[in-house]
């Protein structure tokens, strides 16, 4: 099972290694930023898909991508880069989700 946990629920997740880190903080709690987020899952089509009851993920392109603190996130396509480019923190994972 794939869960995302989203800034707009303001849950962290427990387990995580950095757990009193806010989303807008530099600190983050995923080291690796030589990889793609969640294994370049686009965030903004998975939340389309949750909105329509489903939620398998999609994964983005190697050659549509954005940055946010440092870290690569991938998108199937321009159109989803630029609604994550508009409100990043709206879709990627919360703290300790990355």
């Amino acid at each position: 099972m794939f869960m995302v946990t989203a800034m707009a629920t303001a849950q962290t997740d427990p387990a995580a290694r950095c757990p009193n880190a806010s989303p807008m903080s530099a600190q983050c709690c995923y080291g690796n930023k030589t990889r793609a987020v969640m294994g370049g899952i686009d965030f903004v089509d998975l939340a389309r898909k949750k909105d329509m009851g489903t939620d398998e993920a999609s994964y983005g392109l190697l050659g549509i991508t954005s940055e946010l603190n440092g870290y690569e996130f991938r998108f199937l396509t321009e159109a989803n880069k630029q609604v994550f480019t508009q409100d990043p923190w709206s879709f990627a994972p919360a703290w300790g989700g990355f």
